[in-house]
């Protein structure tokens, strides 16, 4: 609805605004500690990638670098985010996320946590799939850090795939009981 799409624009350029420490266009930094992360973009032999780094980060906490966009283009379908991160001296955890909203309710939504990133690693392409409800609203996305390091982050692609493609929404309910007997 309009007025659902006047208040995420609010809250993307109020978090814009709090975001003191970089910028990356068309992006903005959230979380529950901004003060204790930098987001930004560097030049590399690859071209221009994004990161998200902690500078001072409050336990429990984390840092995000995201943005919302509206769903309408994406209503009944099946959608893949895919990125190359590269996580640099990980304590905790990273992860990309995605989460599709109908109004006030998060009716899809993945952050990687059952697989989370640790250390530090090369390169490598992750994948996130989620089914957008025809009452969506909104779809955001983004990379997280939990704790310190660095998240690179490059190659961001949303495309529509089949319903061949399994979603990767840990909440997702199976349409029946599975492994019952723990075998192989």
């Amino acid at each position: 609805t309009k007025t659902m799409l006047i208040v995420l624009l609010v809250t993307m350029a109020a978090a814009s605004a709090m975001a003191g420490s970089g910028s990356v266009e068309g992006w903005f930094q959230a979380g529950n500690d901004i003060n204790g992360y930098a987001i930004g973009t560097e030049e590399t032999d690859h071209g221009k990638i994004a990161f998200i780094k902690a500078t001072d980060p409050a336990k429990d906490k984390f840092g995000t670098l995201m943005q919302c966009y509206s769903a309408r283009d994406y209503l009944g379908k099946r959608i893949r985010m895919s990125a190359s991160i590269k996580p640099v001296g990980v304590m905790n955890w990273a992860g990309m996320w995605m989460r599709v909203d109908s109004g006030r309710k998060s009716t899809a939504f993945d952050n990687m946590q059952g697989r989370p990133l640790t250390g530090s690693d090369d390169w490598k392409t992750y994948t996130i799939v989620l089914d957008v409800s025809k009452e969506s609203d909104s779809i955001s996305m983004g990379v997280l850090l939990a704790g310190e390091g660095v998240v690179y982050w490059d190659d961001v692609r949303v495309e529509v795939v089949s319903r061949d493609v399994p979603v990767t929404d840990p909440r997702t309910i199976k349409s029946g009981p599975t492994n019952l007997d723990f075998g192989d």
